[in-house]
């Protein structure tokens, strides 16, 4: 299973480093067989590469600025639970958008979890002046055993897995978690997977505390 996802995701990062590799080189054949020169060409490859790498820089910070505001204004809130980054669709059976009054698009893509005794619980928000808001509160109680696994997508991920009895009838949990410094762009890896899973069964072994709204 480690092996797999490792090999995959190493093979899609050479993809795309070959592919701008790919685009320089041909920017700059195409300059430098022209009356500019290869001088200007090789300027040109430089300018591409470094505009690509800051328009990359720069989307991940927009993309992610808002779940690191999110997971401060949870760890202020919370310092004694684990904080971690999810994806909305993680949850998309869970959250009741009626009650809350929201449309399901409009919940951010990266959601904030909060796991302590109370038990697992998804979070929205972090715009400057907004405190992050429950999306949905799953206790440990209705879930069951959590476990880690590889998916079987085109670009597989470790994930944790359990299942939820929500009264209604039993929700399967899918937790695509992700490494905290890359705002949730980036899938935690197997080592992070497993500590993730350690700590979240140590935290489910404590003696139960009335969680703070």
């Amino acid at each position: 299973m480690r092996r797999r996802v490792v090999t995959a995701w190493s093979a899609y990062g050479a993809l795309v480093l070959v592919g701008l590799v790919s685009a320089v080189v041909a920017a700059v054949n195409r300059v430098g067989t022209s009356s500019l020169g290869s001088s200007a060409g090789l300027t040109l490859g430089a300018v591409i590469l470094g505009g690509g790498l800051l328009a990359t820089v720069v989307v991940t910070g927009v993309w992610g600025l808002q779940n690191f505001r999110c997971r401060a204004a949870l760890h202020r809130r919370y310092p004694d639970a684990e904080v971690l980054t999810a994806r909305r669709d993680d949850f998309r059976d869970l959250v009741d958008v009626d009650a809350l009054g929201i449309r399901y698009q409009d919940i951010p893509y990266f959601v904030g979890v909060v796991v302590d005794e109370s038990g697992i619980s998804a979070w929205a928000g972090g715009d400057p002046g907004e405190a992050p808001r429950m999306l949905a509160l799953l206790p440990w109680s209705e879930l069951g055993p959590l476990e880690r696994s590889a998916t079987e997508s085109a670009l597989p991920r470790y994930v944790l897995r359990s299942k939820v009895d929500t009264g209604g009838g039993v929700v399967a949990l899918q937790l695509s978690l992700s490494s905290a410094w890359s705002g949730g762009l980036l899938p935690q890896g197997y080592r992070a997977s497993g500590e993730t899973l350690a700590a979240l069964e140590a935290v489910r072994v404590r003696p139960a505390s009335p969680r703070r709204q």
